[in-house]
């Protein structure tokens, strides 16, 4: 899922990026067909990234890209198409990151009130834009 939301901006310019040689004609029209049905969904895309993430993080915690994706699962949900399970595998994903990665940058604040943000479990300052972070 990380190498899809990568190769996007190929994609998107209408370059085809190198498959390699271990791809069979058959494996690479499958994937293409399985690209456009995902991408085609546009209602419940931030359901189907989010459920694939934490599919994906708990196949693979020690993997140290697993704090950005469940972050980027999280935001999904809120801000790409969504269905009517979206919230369930968005709280999933959040629990996930905050219990297995409580020290991660990519840690998500929960607002409070209109405009606070809440430190939730008092290890100080949490970044909006972790890349961005002062260490």
């Amino acid at each position: 899922m990380l190498e899809s939301e990568l190769l996007a901006p190929v994609r998107a310019c209408g370059a085809r990026p190198d498959e390699g040689n271990f791809l069979t004609a058959d494996q690479r029209a499958a994937g293409e067909a399985e690209w456009n049905q995902i991408w085609t969904a546009e209602p419940w895309e931030g359901t189907c990234r989010a459920r694939q993430t934490l599919e994906w993080a708990r196949r693979h915690p020690d993997d140290p890209r697993v704090p950005e994706a469940l972050h980027r699962a999280v935001m999904a949900t809120r801000y790409r198409g969504s269905d009517a399970e979206a919230g369930k595998y968005s709280q999933q994903a959040f629990a996930l990151l905050h219990q297995r990665h409580p020290k991660s940058p990519w840690r998500i604040a929960r607002r409070i009130g209109t405009s606070r943000l809440a430190d939730l479990d008092g290890l100080g300052p949490i970044p909006i834009f972790p890349s961005l972070a002062v260490p």
